[in-house]
């Protein structure tokens, strides 16, 4: 089946956008990689009026809060196959080092942890809007 106009056009915008959101805001820490949080990026192209006019993409990496078992090792997470894995709280703030030994002692693991082995968690949810009215999420 050949795609239409208007559907290759569209590809194409959210290949350039993806590609530019993954050169330009992906980054490395020391567990793996991640979109730099509040990354809001559009993408535009323009066609003729018989080939339906303006084709949009917004992709937009929002980050949230979340209460998770504590990984033993970021280690688990490239073995996974999980490239983008979330963030301890003190990995947000410090990406170049191991934090391994100081997320077990997060105040709120001390003082408020649902139990044992939990800590807080800084997950990405991505998002890809096409044209505004398709929208794609991933945690």
């Amino acid at each position: 089946m050949a795609l239409s106009t208007s559907d290759y056009r569209t590809r194409l915008v959210v290949m350039k956008l993806l590609g530019y959101v993954h050169d330009n805001f992906e980054k490395s820490f020391v567990h793996g990689r991640y979109i730099t949080p509040g990354t809001v990026f559009r993408c535009d192209a323009t066609g003729n009026s018989d080939s339906g006019g303006v084709t949009h993409a917004t992709f937009y990496s929002l980050p949230y809060l979340a209460i998770e078992r504590l990984s033993q090792s970021g280690s688990d997470n490239i073995s996974s196959g999980n490239c983008h894995p979330p963030k301890t709280l003190l990995q947000f703030m410090f990406d170049h080092v191991s934090t391994e030994e100081r997320d077990t002692n997060q105040t709120f693991t001390r003082f408020y942890g649902p139990e044992k082995n939990h800590c807080l968690y800084v997950f990405q949810l991505w998002v890809l809007v096409i044209n505004s009215s398709t929208s794609l999420h991933s945690r």
